[in-house]
């Protein structure tokens, strides 16, 4: 959820007021957090006007560990900022953990507060500070804290709900933990939504194929039906895979499911939506529907009824596939007959 508190617009105003200005207020917003070779920051705040060197971008990350590899990672990103605004950025370095010995020990004091440190960053950034829980722990005295004290605090004890909190009545740890149950309230409800299309893309496919089942039992050798409901399952499929982007692969022929986060249930008042239409069908009999109009055309004419023969003319018009001789059928069709008496 950092990311999603970094982005509230009383966030950017609380850190760009500190490192940029006072008169810097209200007049940032979020860039998009990639660059256009694919690499990924987590915030930058540019101006609304014209970036200067008044009024910088400001890049903001959160790390759980500040090493070597992530200061190179930062001196890049930088300079793709100084190239596409022309201005060195201001950075603000959020550690989640103590920075470790060989970084900290290169961290100079700075003047702009005592809750930062400062790396020495010439030529690819105005400024690049860094916060983590040894920075800010005399400043954790003050009351009410700093709004970038009070970030940091809320980042190192994230994992912790707001009662359970030491500075759990401070303003600005309050407004944080508000600005995060917003952004996952949203989120939640982005997962019921994405639940209720992935029940409906289930609900429509299985209903297809209960409906190619039924052509089957139904229309006996007369494939029409059957054809036409698997054209339309097929080109379902292949239009959610379009619209969905499934990514991954597995064995079978079918592709993998999407994965979902654990726990999700639907919405209380979801309602499948079923798109596939129905097809009507040709009016074939089932087997046992022509087996009785056979029987009750013997019983008319007073004969005595012969099994094999009703066997044997229901094999040439298409019926009794799954049966092997004409006993068999004798047999399932008295039950049939008892069953619909019941």
């Amino acid at each position: 959820m950092s990311k999603e508190m970094l982005k509230d617009e009383q966030v950017i105003d609380l850190i760009v007021k500190r490192v940029v200005g006072s008169d810097s207020q209200s007049i940032y917003t979020t860039k998009a957090p990639e660059w256009f070779d694919g690499k990924k920051f987590d915030v930058v705040y540019t101006p609304v006007v014209k970036a200067t060197e008044a009024l910088p971008p400001v890049l903001i990350e959160v790390q759980n560990t500040v090493d070597k590899a992530f200061i190179r990672r930062v001196i890049k990103y930088c300079r793709h900022l100084c190239e596409e605004y022309d201005v060195e950025p201001i950075v603000v370095i959020f550690s989640i953990h103590p920075i470790p010995p060989q970084i900290s020990n290169t961290l100079d004091n700075t003047d702009k507060a005592s809750y930062m440190k400062i790396l020495q960053s010439e030529h690819w950034a105005q400024a690049a500070y860094f916060l983590d829980p040894k920075t800010i722990a005399e400043s954790l005295l003050e009351t009410p804290l700093s709004p970038l004290v009070a970030i940091e605090y809320v980042f190192n004890n994230q994992k912790q709900p707001l009662y359970k909190l030491e500075k759990k009545d401070d303003p600005i740890v309050k407004l944080l933990y508000a600005i995060s149950k917003k952004a996952l309230d949203n989120k939640i409800s982005t997962v019921e939504k994405t639940m209720d299309i992935l029940l409906d893309v289930c609900n429509n496919t299985e209903q297809q194929f209960k409906r190619i089942i039924d052509a089957v039992e139904q229309d006996g050798p007369d494939t029409k039906r059957i054809k036409l409901y698997a054209l339309d399952g097929a080109r379902y499929a292949s239009s959610c895979t379009s619209k969905y982007s499934l990514q991954g692969s597995c064995s079978s022929t079918m592709p993998e499911p999407m994965s979902l986060p654990p726990n999700v249930r639907p919405l209380a008042n979801y309602q499948p939506q079923l798109v596939l239409e129905e097809i009507p069908g040709t009016g074939r009999k089932t087997d046992m529907e022509w087996t009785k109009t056979f029987v009750d055309e013997y019983k008319k004419e007073k004969r005595k009824m012969n099994w094999k023969d009703c066997y044997e003319l229901g094999l040439e018009e298409g019926y009794f596939k799954s049966y092997k001789n004409y006993q068999s059928l004798k047999t399932t069709y008295h039950n049939w007959v008892n069953n619909q008496k019941e």
